[in-house]
């Protein structure tokens, strides 16, 4: 698998039955990884399917307003831009939410 990476993003933004059907996902990806820092990129309706979820150590979200427009696309990439991220798995995304993971290194 993935070797000496201590920061991964995972990124399902849309739909809550999606974001529990990619858990055991996350599930695995601890287990792999057990000292890495694992971040989902969701959006805010859903992000309380994932709260408190113990294979997750932060959880990022997409809110409509504040990352609407070109202005938002800039925060959302800033925002994560600032997490280091060394991995992104992209489980399904908006052509913009994959730009933003794209441009953010």
């Amino acid at each position: 698998m993935l070797k000496n990476v201590s920061r991964i993003l995972l990124v399902r933004g849309d739909k809550i039955g999606d974001v529990v059907l990619c858990t055991p996902a996350l599930e695995a990806l601890r287990a792999a990884h057990p000292e890495a820092r694992i971040s989902m990129l969701v959006r805010t309706q859903v992000a309380d399917v994932l709260r408190g979820n113990p294979d997750l150590d932060s959880l990022l979200e997409i809110d409509p307003v504040v990352h609407s427009g070109l202005r938002g696309f800039l925060r959302l990439v800033q925002m994560l831009r600032r997490e280091r991220f060394e991995v992104a798995v992209v489980f399904q995304a908006t052509a913009l939410i994959a730009a933003a993971v794209f441009f953010s290194r």
